[in-house]
């Protein structure tokens, strides 16, 4: 069984009119999770110019459908 945050995070980014700002609220209460999207998002794999320091800037970072 997933854990309810990642019911959300699924439902968010299969609706067409959730934005980024939905998903940052939902993850942001899920420390594991929050701090996991802010490691990949300052991976080697999206060469980071600058770090990121927000879930926002990770999300923008990534796309919706990459978190």
């Amino acid at each position: 069984m997933l854990p309810e945050v990642v019911h959300k995070v699924i439902q968010i980014t299969a609706d067409p009119e959730s934005g980024a700002a939905d998903l940052v609220k939902v993850i942001q209460g899920d420390q594991a999770l929050a701090a996991r999207v802010m490691r990949i998002a300052n991976s080697a794999a999206y060469s980071p110019t600058a770090s990121i320091v927000s879930l926002q800037q990770a999300i923008a970072r990534l796309g919706m459908l990459v978190v």
